[in-house]
């Protein structure tokens, strides 16, 4: 294989979807041919479903992270480099790190004619990663400490305190380039775009992880994935509804201190798409489109849920939450699919640190299964 991979890891709402998107229509006004290839631990996924309503080549490595489906990652990057893509942008799971010995070491040794992108790590500088649970921070830290380009997103809501900031992280991570960018306005993306064509990566640093609190860390976290419809006899007001749902799972686990990773509703009326979210750290549904006050018959959803609650009982949360929602807004509500878990520990295909040594990951206490 040949051709060039950008990886954009980072914590669950850090916006790697937003940036990967936008990054894929200004290398397409560059002329280049992009494709995108999406991660999760579940199917159904909002990110995959924005990047084909976008017209992107997308592909999907589901049922664990690109460590755990390296074999299923490379058939993806294949089946994109074989359209004819120039540039694959990849994105692992928001609770995923350890990505340069178990994702870029592995693909440089097994096809040495790619160029694999210095590792990009996104980071919300909005985000009190101090009120995290203990182990969900350890799982955030990591993933900020091998991070070759630490990207600190949504520069566009720092305001005055952004110079502040991006000192603060420099201190903290002297060994990583740091790029403020605003994936959602567009803000010096085209500059962290010139680092990632521009460069490779170097991989030259372990992660002394500690594998039994990373994966305490993803499990953590109840993910639920579900998909359905909404039609009416008359018209409803599909951002109300939309913000209705996401608030109510929100307030929920704000009442049972369950902190969100992240709360992602997309929407698709005929052509249109919207999508919106919400996170612990911004108070408000956040819109990368919207559908204002227009109204609508009918429309198809999926949402994505990364909240610190059982799983049983997010989905039961979830379930209500749609149902009351739809009733309010006078509109049928079907589920197609729903389902709802915590990820399994990681058990990466392989493991190779800076010598090119195999070290695979022992469980001093967890038994792993395939995740």
């Amino acid at each position: 294989m040949s051709g060039r991979v950008v990886l954009v890891g980072g914590f669950l709402g850090a916006g790697k979807t937003t940036l990967l998107l936008r990054a894929a229509r200004q290398l397409e006004r560059r002329g280049l041919k992009v494709g995108v290839v999406t991660n999760d631990q579940g199917t159904q996924l909002v990110d995959t479903a924005l990047a084909r309503g976008a017209s992107v080549p997308v592909m999907e490595v589901t049922g664990g992270c690109f460590c755990c489906r390296f074999d299923e990652l490379l058939n993806a990057l294949h089946a994109e480099l074989t359209l004819g893509c120039q540039v694959v942008l990849a994105e692992p799971v928001g609770s995923c790190t350890d990505l340069l010995a178990t994702v870029v070491r592995p693909l440089l040794r097994m096809h040495p004619g790619l160029e694999v992108a210095p590792l990009s790590v996104l980071i919300d500088p909005t985000k009190d990663s101090s009120k995290l649970p203990e182990h969900i921070r350890y799982l955030y830290q990591q993933q900020l400490e091998e991070a070759e380009l630490l990207v600190i997103n949504k520069v566009d809501l720092l305001s005055y305190r952004a110079p502040e900031v991006l000192r603060e992280v420099r201190a903290a991570h002297p060994a990583s380039r740091c790029v403020p960018i605003s994936a959602l306005t567009g803000e010096s993306v085209d500059a962290w775009l010139e680092l990632v064509l521009g460069g490779t990566t170097a991989a030259d640093r372990d992660l002394a992880l500690d594998y039994d609190r990373y994966a305490a860390a993803e499990a953590a976290l109840g993910w639920l994935n579900c998909s359905g419809s909404l039609s009416a006899d008359g018209p409803y007001k599909l951002k109300g509804w939309a913000e209705r749902v996401l608030t109510s799972i929100g307030q929920a686990a704000q009442k049972r201190g369950a902190p969100v990773g992240h709360l992602k509703l997309y929407l698709q009326v005929a052509e249109a798409q919207y999508r919106a979210s919400l996170l612990d750290a911004l108070p408000e549904v956040q819109w990368d489109s919207s559908p204002g006050a227009h109204e609508v018959a009918a429309s198809r959803f999926v949402l994505n849920a990364r909240v610190g609650l059982e799983p049983d009982l997010l989905a039961k949360i979830a379930q209500q939450t749609l149902a009351a929602a739809s009733a309010a807004s006078g509109a049928k509500l079907v589920v197609e699919a729903v389902e709802c878990f915590a990820p399994s520990p990681p058990r990466p295909t392989y493991r190779l640190d800076v010598a090119g040594r195999s070290v695979l990951p022992i469980y001093r206490s967890t038994k792993p299964t395939e995740g």
